[in-house]
């Protein structure tokens, strides 16, 4: 589903851009100085509001920042809908009312934090889409057939694209057709596309599981250097937004963590493995866990890439599969674990398995929203259970990164031990 940026003021063709630029980027106009200052206090509030007050000793470290300030994402997803200047088929974020039926979507054009190549290949898309015969998709049963874009890109600059459409009732010749055409269409204005997809999805949310994904140019996959391995990256799988910040934010997390030879890493919600595989020598082993059937080939691919030999994935979600992995484990004394989850946290059996497990005396929560109600509660279980046999974490650290330069948002890894 589309996330629509709800507003204010009325929107007009003249301050759409910067309307825009207010809602995707709300500090792009602070110098960085204060714009990390501002995410200080956040840092706090959060930490007030995960706690409630109940860590007195827990240190909140300085921010890290980040090493890149613009162009930093390496992931964008644009979807159509009506323009303000009344264009059926434009491209880019929603921004406007949906009470009153005013949402536009609102091109990234004047986005400090998207990167040129990805306006660029957005602009040749959408000026083929705009010419073509088939309508847009704003609603699955509204005949449409274009849908969105998705993005992505390394440092390298090689594009992954991914075309998502509705196929409805057309026939194959008809969609093979303009799959000729798109990639024609981006040849003929020197787009290079490293991966281009074709996404065929009937479906609010596209998923790897509800959907056909099928690469029609270029290479299956873009790889990415990060610190010092190489990581295979599929369409649909999980790796942050900000190369450089990430590589920062693990470089953190491993002077906290003072890793010895002898733990083993449980690396929770694993995505393609960076965790496992950037910490592989300073460990024994390490099991990572993903429900992503997508980022979880992923992370057994890079494990061959980079030559990596201790570590282990299995998929399933995680309070499904916690207590397998558990007896599976042997010989292990010193269990570290890592815990990466999406926004809204994890299930609270999950935390209940951490608890549970005497072995884990060590764990690092890693959350992109400390100020989500369910990281709260996961926050709040871990420090106590009510159970007396059940030991609970202390939490003895704060560590906040800047991920996202000119929003309000940044990674916070939450150091428990007990």
């Amino acid at each position: 589903m589309c996330e629509i940026n709800t507003i204010m003021e009325p929107l007009t063709d003249h301050n759409k851009y910067r309307i825009l630029e207010d809602i995707i980027t709300p500090l792009g106009r602070l110098p960085y100085e204060k714009q990390l200052i501002l995410k200080r206090n956040l840092v706090r509030d959060h930490v007030e509001l995960l706690t409630k007050k109940k860590c007195k000793h827990s240190r909140i470290l300085p921010i890290t920042p980040s090493p890149v300030l613009d162009h930093y994402r390496n992931k964008d997803e644009f979807n159509v809908h009506m323009g303000k200047d009344g264009d059926p088929k434009t491209f880019g974020f929603f921004t406007g009312n949906l009470g009153n039926n005013s949402v536009f979507a609102v091109s990234p054009t004047h986005l400090r934090n998207v990167k040129p190549e990805h306006k660029q290949v957005l602009q040749v898309f959408e000026d083929f889409v705009r010419k073509s015969p088939l309508p847009p998709c704003y609603l699955l049963n509204d005949g449409g057939y274009w849908r969105q874009i998705l993005i992505r890109s390394n440092l390298k600059g090689d594009i992954m694209a991914v075309v998502v459409v509705h196929p409805r009732n057309r026939s194959s010749e008809e969609i093979n057709e303009e799959k000729e055409q798109l990639i024609q269409h981006f040849k003929d204005n020197n787009i290079q596309i490293h991966s281009l997809y074709y996404h065929l999805s009937e479906h609010v949310k596209s998923t790897e599981k509800n959907s056909k994904l099928t690469l029609i140019h270029g290479e299956p996959y873009i790889y990415e250097d990060f610190l010092h391995s190489k990581f295979r990256i599929s369409p649909l799988s999980f790796f942050q937004i900000n190369v450089k910040a990430a590589e920062v934010l693990h470089e953190e997390l491993l002077q906290l963590a003072e890793f010895k030879n002898t733990n083993t890493l449980l690396d929770l919600c694993c995505g393609i493995g960076t965790f496992s595989i950037s910490f592989a020598k300073y460990v024994r082993n390490s099991v990572g866990v993903e429900q992503s059937m997508s980022s979880l080939n992923d992370a057994l691919a890079n494990c061959s890439i980079n030559n990596v030999h201790n570590c282990f994935f299995t998929l399933g979600k995680l309070e499904e599969r916690l207590s397998s992995v558990y007896s599976s484990l042997e010989n292990v004394h010193e269990l570290v674990v890592v815990l990466n989850p999406g926004r809204s946290g994890v299930h609270p059996r999950v935390i209940q398995l951490l608890l549970d497990y005497p072995l884990v005396n060590k764990l690092f929560y890693i959350s992109c929203k400390p100020d989500n109600v369910s990281t709260a509660r996961n926050v709040t279980s871990l420090l106590g259970t009510g159970k007396k046999k059940i030991k609970p974490f202390k939490l003895k650290a704060f560590k906040p990164v800047d991920l996202f330069p000119h929003t309000l948002h940044y990674e916070m890894i939450m150091h428990f031990e007990r």
